[in-house]
């Protein structure tokens, strides 16, 4: 016959799982404060980096028709700028994929005075409908071949080009396949 004593007392037994909740909460705490000390770091690189896209952006209109009152929009302008207040809202009500990587990569490979217009994105078909316009068919051509090289599109192809001789732009539509798919949601 064998007889077991516990000398410890049940302070000590509540005690020892007391501090193994303890540790596993400080672990959650690291790491979600770790989490968020990256996202903090990540985000305002970015601010950063869209706060000199804006002030570089700002220095194109003329200081003199700043003033206010005396900036002139003419109806073509007004509808250039629609057209781009409509694609930005497309942008923003899109919830199911995240824009964030796609337009930073767009503006990073955009040859110098080129704007998009329209940027639609079917996610069942996988395709990518893209216009816009720029000053020479070779910015549309060095345009096309960094998108060859995207992470988020892949086989684009020129579909129709149109110069605009009086305001000297290649008008162009490109149409493309997506890279990357989006995590789909039920409605």
């Amino acid at each position: 016959m064998r007889i077991d004593i516990d000398l410890a007392s049940p302070h000590y037994e509540q005690g020892k799982k007391l501090r193994k909740m303890l540790f596993f909460c400080l672990c959650v705490i690291s790491a979600v404060l770790l989490l968020n000390g990256y996202n903090y770091i990540s985000t305002r690189d970015e601010t950063e980096h869209y706060r000199q896209r804006i002030e570089q952006l700002s220095r194109r209109v003329p200081v003199g028709k700043i003033r206010e009152g005396e900036f002139v929009v003419s109806p073509a302008g007004l509808k250039k700028v629609e057209s781009r207040i409509s694609f930005l809202n497309q942008i923003i009500y899109q919830e199911a994929f995240s824009w964030t990587g796609v337009l930073h990569e767009l503006e990073e490979i955009m040859p110098e005075g080129t704007f998009l217009s329209t940027f639609e994105a079917d996610f069942k078909k996988r395709e990518v409908h893209i216009t816009g316009e720029t000053k020479s068919a070779s910015d549309v051509i060095a345009f096309l071949k960094n998108l060859q090289k995207s992470r988020y599109l892949q086989s684009c192809f020129l579909t129709s080009q149109k110069t605009d001789e009086g305001k000297c732009l290649v008008i162009f539509e490109l149409e493309g396949q997506l890279g990357h798919i989006p995590p789909q949601t039920e409605d």
